[in-house]
Formats: structure tokens, C-alpha cells, sequence
């Protein structure tokens, strides 16, 4: 009696321990698929977190390659723009030394022009000075023919006078007058002489005054070309400055374009850079969750092994209700009263069967066979003490040793199955 009441106790302590071993288990199972299906919530967070990352990093990009384009363009630009300006330099450094040697033509023919012009004038002084003499000469020349003329008149009507009178000789007036005649012909030639001189000299300074003024004529026409040329060259430098001053402004402008693509181009790289530093972030979060999942996985096998050990030690214990339920079978042979008895374990015993496999199929309803469980080995220590003392007081020893083994399984399977513990005891009065 003893032996078998122990071997109850331990039965019950066993199954016990096993059944908060496999709710224990079946709680981390469920806690475990509770933290697996979070992680899997961050996963894809994650994962979509990362996916808005990309795509906001490849519009800087495309954002960055356009600018890198435009920033190029705007370098070429420039670079075209600082030919042309060179060239315009060149240009205007050439027209300057162009136009510093019209302005030193210009300052020679300018002396030069001064210097003729003062030979002009002693020239025309020169001429003026002859026309006097010229003039001059002629009265002269009229005085004396004049003066010469009355001499000769008078002399000759004095000789006629005087050969009126006398009647005889000629020669002396006829000698003074050839001699008059003579001076008054060297001095007509020497008179004719200064005027062919004083003509050839006027002649030659004509020459010289139509050169001079044809000389005047060609300065002054090299002095329009000259000055022309002069406002060719300041509207050339003037159009060339303001191109120069365009082109400085619209590079002014290119570089301040340059400058913003800049500025704009590093900060799209300080974003791109913490962009890859959160996305680099992100996917060590999705490899350290992943690595946190396999865990979890692998805890889960772990504990799924355990709960398949554990059902196999539930086989072992339904294997040995087997062997219990063969024993009830040789109790049955005590007799037919304990039929109505067997039919009501039969029940409990398929009852129990199905409890077995709701409880492998829902956590919920093992939580409640545990509570049912604790209430039944309750009611079988109130059960075990009624026997203890019916024990004691000795009346049921009246009863068969089968009768009272078949009252003790018949106590355990109903602890088993939630029942209310063993019979009343009534049932072990007299």
C-alpha cells in the first residue's frame, strides 16, 4: 500500500514537473515567435527604410550629375570666354601700338608740317620781298626812261635849236645822245636782266609754294586718314572694352554660377555621405537583427527539441497509462459492480485522450488543465488524507485488496482528468 501510494506520489510530482516544463516551454516558444515576428516588423522597416534611402540618394545622383555637366559647360564657358578676352587683348594691345604710331606719324608730320610751313613763309617773304624790288625796279626803271627820255628830248631840241642857229655840227649830239642811248640800253638790259632773274625766281618760288601746298594737301590728307585711322582705332578700343567689360561681367556671373554648383555639388556630397552612413547604419541594424533572428531561430530549434523530448517522456507516460490501463484490465475481472466504474474511467480516459490533444494543439486550454490540474491533486491529497483515516479507523478492511487498488487508480486517472479526486467517503464507511 505504501509502495503503490508512492508510486502515486511520484507519478503525480513527474507529470507535474513535466507539465510546467512543457508550459514553460511552450511560453518561450510563444514569446520567441512574439520577438521573431517583431524583428521581422524591423526587418522590413528596415528594409524599407533602406529602399527610401536609395531612392533618395540616387536623385542626388542625378542631381549631382547634371550639375557636374552644367559645371563643366560652365568651365568651358569660361574657358572660351577667357580666349576670347585674351584675344581681345591682344587685339587692343595691337591697336594701341597701332594707334601710338599714327600719334607718332601724326606728331612728325605735325613738325614737319610746321617746318614747311616756316619755309613757306620766308619763301613768301622771300617772294614778297622780290615783288618789291620788282616793283621797285619798274618805277625806277619808268623814272629813269622817263627822266632819260626829257633829257634826251631836251638835249635834242637844244641841239636843234643850236643847229637851227649855227647850221653845223652833229657828231657831239649825235655822240651824246648814242652814249645816252648806250647807258640807257646797258641799264634797260640790266633792268630786263633783274626782271628775267626776279621771274624765274618768282617762277621757282610758284614751284616751290604749288609743291609746298601740294606737300600741305598730301599731310593734310595722310593727317584725315591719320586721324581716320585714330577713330577707327578708339571705336575699336571702345567697342573692344566694351566687349571686355561683357564678357568680364558674364564671367563674373559664370563664376558665380561656378561657385553656387559648388557649394550646391558639396553639400549634395555631405548629404550623399550621411545617407551612406545611414544606410551603412541601417544594414548593420538588418545584419545584427538577422543575426539576433537566427538566434531566436536557433533557440526556437532548441526548444522545439526540447518540447519533442518532452512529448516523447508524455508517449513514455502514456505507455505507462497503457500498462496501468492492462492492470485495470485484470481489476475488471474483480467483479461486475466495478463495471459502471470502468465505463466512467473509459469515459475519463478518452476524455483525457482528447484534453492530450487540445493541449498539444492550444497553449490556452493546457493553462486551464493546469489549474484543473492543481485542483485535482488538491482533491487527491484531501482524497489521500480520507484514506489515511479511513485506513486508521480499520473498516475498510472489510474490503478486498482488488477493490481497494481499483479505488486508488481509479483517484489517480480522475486527477488526471480534472475529475473531483476518489470516491466519496461514504463509500469506505460500513
Amino acid at each position: 500500500m505504501q509502495a503503490l501510494k508512492g508510486q502515486v506520489t511520484q507519478l503525480k510530482t513527474l507529470y507535474a514537473q513535466k507539465r510546467s516544463a512543457k508550459i514553460q516551454l511552450e511560453q518561450q516558444v510563444t514569446e520567441l515567435e512574439s520577438s521573431k515576428s517583431e524583428i521581422q516588423q524591423e526587418i522590413a522597416l528596415l528594409e524599407n527604410r533602406i529602399k527610401s534611402l536609395n531612392n533618395v540618394i540616387v536623385v542626388p545622383n542625378d542631381e549631382k550629375t547634371s550639375l557636374q555637366k552644367s559645371n563643366i559647360r560652365l568651365k568651358e564657358n569660361i574657358k572660351k570666354r577667357q580666349a576670347e578676352n585674351i584675344e581681345l587683348q591682344i587685339a587692343t594691345a595691337q591697336l594701341n601700338d597701332i594707334l601710338s604710331h599714327l600719334v607718332t606719324d601724326i606728331e612728325l608730320q605735325s613738325n614737319q608740317k610746321e617746318n614747311i610751313e616756316e619755309e613757306l613763309k620766308g619763301l613768301q617773304d622771300s617772294v614778297n620781298s622780290l615783288r618789291n624790288k620788282k616793283r621797285s625796279a619798274t618805277r625806277t626803271l619808268s623814272g629813269d626812261r622817263k627822266g632819260t627820255n626829257e633829257r634826251v628830248d631836251s638835249q635834242l631840241h637844244k641841239h636843234q635849236r643850236s643847229f637851227a642857229n649855227k647850221g653845223h655840227p652833229e657828231r657831239e649830239p649825235n655822240r651824246e645822245q648814242q652814249e645816252v642811248n648806250a647807258q640807257l640800253e646797258a641799264k634797260h638790259k640790266q633792268m630786263e636782266e633783274k626782271i628775267r632773274l626776279a621771274g624765274t625766281t618768282k617762277q621757282q618760288l610758284q614751284e616751290q609754294l604749288l609743291q609746298l601746298q601740294m606737300e600741305e594737301l598730301q599731310q593734310k590728307h595722310e593727317e584725315i586718314q591719320a586721324k581716320t585711322k585714330n577713330l577707327e582705332a578708339k571705336s575699336a578700343l571702345q567697342k573692344a572694352e566694351g566687349e571686355e567689360g561683357q564678357l568680364n561681367s558674364e564671367t563674373g556671373l559664370l563664376e558665380q554660377e561656378f561657385q553656387l554648383a559648388k557649394e550646391r555639388d558639396q553639400h549634395i556630397e555631405t548629404l550623399v555621405d550621411i545617407l551612406s552612413q545611414n544606410v551603412t547604419q541601417a544594414i548593420g541594424t538588418k545584419n545584427t537583427l538577422i543575426d539576433l533572428k537566427n538566434d531566436y531561430a536557433e533557440q526556437v530549434t532548441s526548444l522545439t527539441q526540447n518540447l519533442n523530448n518532452t512529448v516523447d517522456m508524455i508517449n513514455d507516460l502514456s505507455h505507462e497509462n497503457k500498462q496501468l490501463r492492462e492492470k485495470k484490465d485484470q481489476i475488471n475481472t474483480a467483479g461486475q459492480s466495478l463495471q459502471e466504474t470502468k465505463q466512467h474511467l473509459e469515459q475519463k480516459r478518452t476524455a483525457l485522450t482528447t484534453q492530450r490533444a487540445e493541449l498539444s494543439a492550444s497553449v490556452d486550454q493546457v493553462t486551464r488543465e493546469k489549474e484543473q490540474l492543481l485542483l485535482s491533486i488538491e482533491t487527491l491529497n484531501i482524497d489521500m488524507d480520507q484514506i489515511e483515516f479511513n485506513l486508521r479507523k480499520g473498516p475498510v478492511l472489510s474490503l478486498s485488496f482488488p477493490t481497494l487498488i481499483f479505488f486508488i487508480y481509479f483517484s489517480y486517472a480522475r486527477s488526471f482528468s480534472g475529475g473531483s479526486g476518489l470516491l466519496p467517503s461514504s463509500v469506505f464507511t460500513p
